[in-house]
């Protein structure tokens, strides 16, 4: 792997399974082959977005038959192949992840599949030392720790509040059940927010990074945007490069990111699109047209 930040951004209109994997295979040849990052017998958590209790088709969610493709291209290469996230908006005290599984159809796809799902608010946690200026330790979901290797695999989407949410940002579900609303309330502003994101990547460094962009979110994300046919997947062995790309393609830069641009100034990866090496399907970023923005 060259100390390059890389980019893969390939065309893909459809979820159509063998299609997604066609893609998504073709992308990781330009990393250097999915045998850089899994041997058989390893055990790959893949970490989605499962936001709340929401269909694949609202763009809410990373897309269930997404993460099959992905299962399926882990299992034949011999992997155990966890599918875990934590849900955010608890109702009635309680965090709806269990429900989010069943209706965004991964359960589904895990039992298919031959997966296991690890819902994080049920899965213990492991406390990691953390040293920024508004918290001194955090307790992660202990699959993030248990696993050889993690995939992070987040949705294109807006965001009400943090403008983008994409790969930076889909680290905060490692935050089990209702401690999510802890941070938040310790770190309010989106840039005191940012520094609780960065802290969670340096505790668990992320080894790639796949993007869900076949449809998009955007308007008033993360949940109560609308779908726009992007037909992207973007990879990435750098989160922040990934997210530099991916708002690009909606004509903004880090700077208008306030998450994104603290993960740049804390060294997470490459904020600077002119030293992002873009390959795929496409040389340079994108223009995704009458995006709308929050």
């Amino acid at each position: 792997m060259s100390d390059v930040a890389k980019v893969v951004i390939q065309e893909c209109d459809t979820y159509q399974i063998k299609q997604v994997m066609k893609k998504i295979n073709a992308g990781m040849d330009c990393l250097g082959g999915w045998e850089a990052f899994v041997k058989p017998g390893m055990t790959v958590l893949l970490k989605v977005n499962l936001i709340s209790p929401k269909t694949p088709d609202t763009a809410a969610i990373t897309h269930s038959e997404f993460v099959r493709a992905i299962t399926r291209i882990l299992k034949q290469r011999g992997c155990t192949v966890w599918i875990g996230d934590s849900s955010g908006g608890a109702i009635a005290g309680t965090a709806p992840t269990a429900r989010s599984f069943v209706i965004s159809g991964l359960e589904r796809v895990a039992e298919e599949e031959g997966a296991e799902i690890k819902n994080f608010d049920r899965e213990g946690v492991e406390r990691v030392e953390i040293k920024n200026r508004h918290i001194d330790g955090m307790h992660l979901a202990k699959p993030a720790f248990e696993a050889d290797l993690v995939i992070n695999l987040p949705k294109f989407k807006t965001h009400s509040a943090a403008v983008f949410t994409g790969a930076v940002k889909n680290v905060f579900g490692l935050v089990p059940g209702l401690k999510k609303a802890d941070y938040h309330r310790i770190a309010p502003s989106p840039t005191a927010f940012g520094h609780v994101i960065a802290s969670i990547h340096k505790a668990r460094p992320i080894d790639l990074h796949i993007m869900d962009g076949i449809t998009a979110m955007e308007g008033e994300g993360p949940t109560a945007g609308t779908v726009y046919q992007a037909n992207k997947i973007l990879i990435s062995t750098d989160p922040l490069a990934l997210d530099t790309v991916a708002v690009a393609m909606i004509g903004l830069e880090v700077d208008h990111i306030p998450i994104l641009a603290v993960a740049r100034d804390e060294g997470l990866g490459e904020g600077d699109i002119d030293k992002i090496t873009v390959v795929g399907d496409y040389q340079a970023p994108p223009k995704l047209d009458g995006f709308r923005l929050p």
